[in-house]
């Protein structure tokens, strides 16, 4: 079949357009630079103030799954703190206290629930979000975090908390590679284990 010369002539800057679109979006996504401390850390701590167990769990199976860090049972262990909550990091994590959380958990492990510390300070707590936050045990410094909404019926039922813990992943092991060769240094953590779907 021959295309008459202005339809082909069209054609060249349609599929040139085309091309440079795909071009773009295989072309890899970069992140803000992660802290040293969190690519040189080892050994961390799951604090789940969420309110639910299920959660918590979650998170354990998957850095379990990445294998990259030991999971340690207490933050004096600890090179990391990763704070699992329903609610912003507010800072003042080396200070005693503690945090009821009040509510419900629904089937999809939503989160229903208001927040009270032991000093009587209520705790806004954000209906429809999971909050990972990365803090250094020894200053309280929030060193990264980030949060997700809870899967929907419109969006598709997905954990929050294992996008979390993944989307963390997929930053450190970008960057890694570039940490190790700028300071020299190895990692000895385990080699992280191949991703899979949800048991």
């Amino acid at each position: 079949m021959r295309f008459p010369p202005a339809k082909f002539i069209l054609l060249i800057p349609t599929a040139y357009l085309l091309c440079v679109g795909l071009a773009f979006a295989k072309r890899k996504h970069t992140h803000a630079p992660l802290p040293s401390k969190v690519l040189e850390a080892k050994t961390i701590y799951i604090d789940n103030e969420t309110g639910s167990a299920q959660l918590g769990d979650k998170a354990h199976d998957e850095f379990s799954k990445w294998g990259r860090f030991q999971i340690v049972d207490g933050p004096q262990k600890a090179d990391l703190v990763f704070l699992l909550s329903v609610r912003e990091y507010a800072g003042h994590y080396t200070t005693p206290q503690t945090t009821q959380t009040y509510g419900r958990v629904d089937d999809s492990g939503n989160i229903y629930a208001t927040s009270q510390t032991s000093g009587g300070q209520s705790v806004e707590v954000i209906h429809g979000r999971t909050f990972l936050t990365l803090i250094d045990p020894a200053t309280g410094q929030n060193l990264w975090s980030d949060s997700k909404p809870w899967g929907t019926l419109f969006t598709g039922y997905r954990s929050a908390t294992r996008g979390l813990v993944r989307g963390l992943r997929d930053r450190i092991e970008e960057q890694e590679p570039s940490h190790r060769s700028r300071s020299g240094a190895f990692s000895s953590a385990p080699r992280p284990k191949p991703r899979g779907d949800d048991p």
